[in-house]
């Protein structure tokens, strides 16, 4: 058994498929391969005191006797997982929301055995996502190239109504002008940065820099001023409530009246009780109280006199 690796058979993240174990152990065998040296060949690939020795002890003679019967008695042990097929939409969205990351772009990686850059192994993923996600006709290449880093789609130049010739491009950009764009943000990014220090220090030497350095934890405090200041900025700011009209406030009859202002019978905030003002509101309901059992009169010469009287009263 050329495999170095054991199989513990309790689903940790680094132990073999079980199937692909039990497929490692078999192309060992050869056409001429006895049961017993086959059966030795999958109890040694099995770690110390592991569950799949566990299980391996647990099997009576005459099972161990037989391969057939440990392949079927293993299969059973690990099955096949089934797969859940994906939907159309969900392999979409797997092509749409794979990235490229930034600090891949340029640097050389292997995949598969080959050494290439870090955006054609990604490209390559994208193209197999593609033919998975049944978009012959590239109408999704436009999201996946939106979501690759910025310095990667300042380099792809042109449209591409075909995957084979997006990925055919994202192959062909250059080190050289990987190397290029990096540098140039790199310029843009010094120069922004020596920019904002000129500012800070243009501000430092402007004559009003010490009051800014004074007032600069200064703030308005907008909460509510006392009852008194509040009223007198309100009626000030107000003509109709304060004394900007004088008399001919035409609000002035429906205010409260000042201190030592007389009740005036007659005046709409009159009250007969000698209290002074009374709320609007208050007043309303008196007049639905007064004037719930009258009578609407007809618009005629005698029901216009009868209304007359209903004012009156």
């Amino acid at each position: 058994m050329t495999n170095t690796t054991f199989f513990y058979g309790d689903d940790r993240p680094d132990d073999m498929v079980p199937g692909d174990y039990l497929k490692t152990i078999m192309n060992t065998f050869k056409e001429t391969s006895s049961t017993s040296f086959k059966v030795q060949r999958l109890q040694n690939g099995l770690a110390t005191n592991s569950v799949a020795e566990e299980w391996f002890d647990g099997l009576n003679g005459a099972t161990k006797a037989d391969w057939d019967l440990v392949e079927t008695a293993f299969k059973m042990r690990w099955p096949r997982q089934v797969l859940v097929a994906q939907t159309t939409e969900q392999r979409r969205q797997r092509l749409r929301s794979e990235r490229l990351k930034k600090e891949d772009i340029g640097v050389m990686v292997f995949s598969n055995g080959v050494e290439m850059t870090g955006q054609a192994r990604w490209v390559n993923k994208i193209q197999s996502l593609a033919m998975l996600a049944e978009d012959p006709t590239g109408a999704l290449i436009h999201s996946v190239r939106e979501n690759m880093p910025a310095l990667m789609r300042k380099l792809m130049k042109g449209s591409f109504n075909t995957w084979a010739n997006f990925c055919t491009a994202v192959k062909a950009v250059s080190n050289e002008e990987i190397e290029s764009a990096v540098e140039e943000e790199k310029r843009i990014s010094t120069v922004e940065e020596e920019s904002k220090k000129l500012r800070v220090q243009l501000l430092l030497q402007l004559p009003t820099a010490p009051l800014r350095t004074v007032f600069g934890g200064f703030g308005i405090d907008c909460r509510a001023s006392p009852a008194g200041a509040a009223s007198i900025t309100i009626n000030d700011a107000n003509i109709f409530q304060g004394g900007t009209m004088g008399t001919g406030n035409i609000m002035r009859g429906f205010q409260a009246p000042s201190r030592g202002s007389p009740n005036v019978p007659g005046s709409p905030g009159f009250s007969r009780g000698g209290t002074g003002f009374r709320d609007a509101r208050l007043r309303h309901a008196d007049l639905s109280t007064n004037t719930k059992d009258m009578v609407q009169h007809p618009d005629t010469p005698q029901g216009n006199a009868a209304y007359a009287q209903q004012v009156a009263a």
